[in-house]
């Protein structure tokens, strides 16, 4: 092989690898970033949504209430209850099959399975002292820091009483404060 040759196949060499090393380069770089954008997102989301469920009851074989306790640090309007999934976790009366069923926000109870907020409370009393949500409409008002709202959750299937029941309140971001 020529010098020329030679000086020629390194040329090549060198331009063919410089743009796959800047290529991986910027990769590693970006996957870094990703990384911390993702935990940065996952310490947003569990910091925005502290709340604590208390006392679910099966009224009748269809209905559930339970208690959700806003731990803070925020106030939520109560129009973003929209965007919040409840998750009930339980044991079908008519044949003994576990069950999880999806319910969505349902304030005038015009579905046939959904949840709705019956009552709102403020540091065990009836009632709220700031920002009232409005029962019938649902959608206005401020869910306070350290009130509790008492939700009716109900299904078209019948739910075993003689098991435990799990319910997850499982908030969106809280768009919007």
């Amino acid at each position: 092989m020529s010098g020329f040759a030679t000086i020629a196949a390194a040329w090549l060499a060198a331009m063919t690898l410089i743009p796959a090393l800047l290529l991986f380069t910027a990769a590693g770089s970006l996957l870094v970033e990703l990384q911390k954008s993702t935990i940065e997102s996952a310490e947003i989301a569990l910091r925005q949504n502290h709340y604590k469920i208390l006392n679910i009851t099966v009224v009748q074989p269809h209905l559930i209430q339970f208690y959700v306790e806003n731990e803070g640090p925020y106030a939520h309007r109560a129009a973003n209850f929209r965007y919040v999934d409840v998750i009930i976790t339980y044991v079908r009366k008519t044949d003994g099959a576990l069950r999880s069923v999806w319910l969505s926000y349902d304030p005038g109870r015009a579905k046939p399975e959904g949840w709705r907020i019956i009552a709102v409370y403020t540091n065990g009393f009836a009632g709220e002292l700031l920002d009232h949500i409005d029962l019938v409409d649902g959608y206005s008002g401020i869910w306070n820091v350290r009130e509790t709202i008492e939700v009716e959750a109900w299904l078209d299937d019948l739910i075993d009483g003689q098991y435990p029941v799990l319910v997850r309140f499982v908030g969106a971001e809280w768009v919007g404060g």
